[in-house]
């Protein structure tokens, strides 16, 4: 073919590309508009929409879609929560009991749902939505189970100053609540969104930081300093923060603020991150069903292996393989088996067998909320840390043309 031909081809295909994603964009519009009026029908005309689509459907269309879920599940909780329910029977020893029991399940029943969505929306695309919510739901914990409650009352005050926009008297109520719990995480995360807010950066910096300093496993107020950092036009700081915050959950958020940092080096992230149909391996589920086709050796592995494994996922040592991961393990069978006939976009993970961190690609750059505890038991090990910075910073970053 011609360099013209060429030319008319990718010109061809830029307007194909427009035209759908004008289409998928009205598509979504419209969803938007009918959810406004009934989430029920709003979600019902988004889904429809998404399924009619071969291929993956679009980044906004799962962000708008897990929006919607969001709201639609606060709601039926709210709604289920407040349902007065009865139970007359002489069968029934406690009916209130039983009663709560039953509004349990039902709470129970529509969270699992939103948590099915998000779990489809983070395989099958980079939804930063969903992944902040599986994050919450499922890794996070409360920190602050021991607070006083004097320390409480004043945390109290200061967020009913601040939600009123007054950043003064909000920041001295929290500084009232860390002076009477010095280990208070959510009031030094709240003072440093105070200081934020009322664009003292240097302040919420500090802040920020010692809310790492007492939680170091939870992101959010990782997430928080580099947005402070990027406000202060502190790239290098960001960038290191990113890197640092990755190694604890990397989220598409996290990965997103990478970006931007980078874009001032006319630099991105290529973190070589594949969309697909199927969960990772589980030890714990036995009903994960068969892959068929190319990735049938990927799934394969996991019956390799699992009489080495713990629930997580973790190996142990044995004879077979020097990985420790199942979901590593997994996909290095799954590359060994199609050497040859192995899809261009999955060439990267043949590069990273050979250079030494096929365990940095996998679990950082295929990173999902079901592998987290392999993640964690990864990033536990200081040379494993080290090794992944140099995979992000050696591997990962390209310059823009």
């Amino acid at each position: 073919m011609d360099r013209m031909k060429k030319l008319l081809l990718l010109a061809l295909v830029g307007i194909l590309t427009a035209t759908s994603l004008a289409q998928t964009n009205k598509q979504i519009d419209k969803s938007i508009k009918s959810f406004n009026k009934d989430y029920s029908k709003g979600i019902a005309k988004l889904e429809k929409y998404m399924n009619a689509n071969s291929g993956f459907p679009s980044y906004r269309s799962w962000e708008t879609l897990v929006i919607m879920r969001h709201k639609n599940y606060l709601q039926l909780k709210s709604l289920y929560e407040e349902m007065e329910i009865t139970i007359e029977s002489d069968d029934v020893d406690d009916p209130d009991s039983s009663a709560q029991a039953f509004k349990d399940l039902l709470i129970e029943g529509v969270e699992n749902e939103f948590i099915y969505i998000c779990r489809q929306a983070t395989i099958m695309s980079t939804s930063q939505s969903a992944d902040m919510y599986l994050r919450r739901m499922l890794i996070d914990f409360e920190p602050d189970t021991l607070v006083s409650e004097k320390a409480e009352a004043y945390f109290e005050e200061a967020k009913e100053f601040f939600q009123k926009g007054d950043y003064e008297l909000a920041e001295l109520n929290y500084h009232k609540a860390i002076e009477e719990q010095p280990d208070y995480y959510k009031a030094m995360v709240y003072l440093g969104d105070a200081f934020w807010s009322d664009e003292q950066y240097d302040s919420a910096i500090v802040y920020f930081n010692k809310a790492i300093e007492i939680q170091p496993n939870l992101l959010e107020p990782r997430k928080y300093l580099i947005d402070a950092l990027l406000d202060k036009e502190l790239y290098v700081r960001a960038k290191e923060e990113c890197i640092k915050a990755m190694m604890v959950y990397p989220s598409n958020s996290i990965k997103n603020r990478y970006q931007i940092a980078l874009k001032q080096e006319n630099k991105y992230m290529n973190e070589h991150k594949i969309t697909k149909t199927f969960y990772a391996n589980s030890i714990e589920n036995d009903e994960q069903g068969d892959i068929y086709g190319l990735f049938s050796t990927y799934r394969e592995a996991k019956d390799e292996i699992s009489k080495f494994c713990n629930e997580d996922g973790i190996i142990e040592p044995n004879g077979q393989t020097e990985d420790s991961y199942l979901e590593v393990y997994s996909w290095r069978r799954f590359i060994e088996e199609h050497e040859d006939d192995l899809p261009e976009y999955l060439r990267f993970g043949q590069k990273m067998m050979k250079e030494g961190y096929f365990d940095c690609y996998i679990l950082v750059s295929f990173f999902h909320v079901d592998i987290y505890p392999q993640l964690e038991h990864f990033m536990s090990i200081p040379e494993n840390r080290e090794r992944t910075e140099q995979y992000i910073k050696t591997y990962l970053i390209e310059a823009y043309d």
